[in-house]
């Protein structure tokens, strides 16, 4: 059997060739420069199933769900930042994370009684119409959410860019069902959390992914990537569904929302730290800890925070 590609691969590549009809074969016995046609291989495995199809990276049924594995989707989604330099993903860490991390959690420890006595014990005052738009959406909000478990599964939500979309439908939730001091208290984080994700993404994470991705049709898949629908929703139309919650029930902020905020910032950094970025999940690579350097990215964020809570709703 003549073969085609990589010869690593032969046993799996491997495809008896086609025969002619026996009466073509006999006439051809003795003719020089006779050759027995082979068809084109294809340089990957390809199976066809019926309602979907798998080329050996991806599988997807007809409807476009995703049909991987957890482990399998796992490991395409370490692949994706293998860019980065492997100093930022691996390695220990600098002392001096440590050390800043520390820092921040004791100040946070030492202003607690100060900032848990200005949480407002009256929620604040709702427009007219604003537990039926809550309503509507809510809806849409848990209409994405649905759609990203349904066609990627639920490892998505762990993601600072989710944690914000969460924050704002619960907020829309909470006035729907008219629970309305509870949203009080994710207040600051829907706001900030969501001003965060629209500028760093926007400015920051997505212009770093996109320059250390050096292939140009790779460059463009990640622009497509960027430009559909859902990432659209969760990096850029998060920021309008959050303002037009804090306008269906608007109060000045407090030194409890700035509290609030900074305490579930800290929490989820410290997840990422700990939990995704030794599993390969480097979502937000300008957080590693193995650099000194990461103080300065980490003090952007605090002062990012700061700001948007003393100039809300200004900025």
């Amino acid at each position: 059997a003549r073969f085609h590609g990589n010869s690593s691969n032969y046993g799996l590549y491997r495809r008896a060739e086609p025969q002619p009809p026996a009466s073509l074969r006999s006439a051809a016995l003795g003719l020089p420069g006779f050759r027995v046609p082979t068809l084109p291989l294809p340089t990957r495995p390809e199976l066809r199933q019926r309602g979907g199809a798998m080329d050996g990276k991806r599988k997807t049924s007809a409807d476009g769900v995703d049909r991987r594995t957890p482990e399998e989707r796992l490991r395409d989604v370490q692949k994706i930042f293998h860019i980065f330099p492997r100093w930022t993903r691996e390695g220990p860490w600098s002392p001096v994370a440590y050390v800043y991390i520390a820092i921040i959690l004791s100040g946070l420890a030492y202003a607690a009684p100060s900032s848990l006595a200005t949480f407002p014990s009256t929620p604040a005052a709702t427009w007219e119409h604003a537990r039926l738009a809550s309503s509507a959406l809510a809806l849409y909000m848990l209409g994405v959410l649905a759609y990203m478990f349904k066609t990627t599964g639920w490892y998505p939500i762990v993601s600072y860019t989710m944690q914000s979309w969460t924050y704002v439908t619960l907020r829309h939730v909470c006035r729907a069902l008219g629970l309305d001091l509870f949203g009080e208290f994710l207040l600051f984080p829907a706001i900030v959390t969501a001003t965060v994700t629209v500028t760093l993404w926007w400015t920051l994470i997505a212009p770093t992914i996109w320059y250390f991705i050096k292939e140009p049709e790779k460059r463009r898949g990640f622009v497509r990537f960027n430009s559909s629908p859902f990432l659209l929703n969760v990096h850029l139309i998060n920021a309008p569904l959050m303002v037009s919650d804090y306008l269906m029930s608007p109060r000045p902020l407090v030194e409890f929302d700035l509290w609030i905020g900074l305490c579930l910032g800290m929490a989820y950094l410290i997840f990422y730290l700990t939990v995704l970025d030794p599993m390969g999940l480097h979502f937000y690579i300008v957080f590693t800890p193995r650099t000194a350097l990461c103080v300065v990215s980490y003090t952007m964020v605090l002062c990012v925070y700061w700001c948007v809570w003393r100039w809300w709703p200004f900025v």
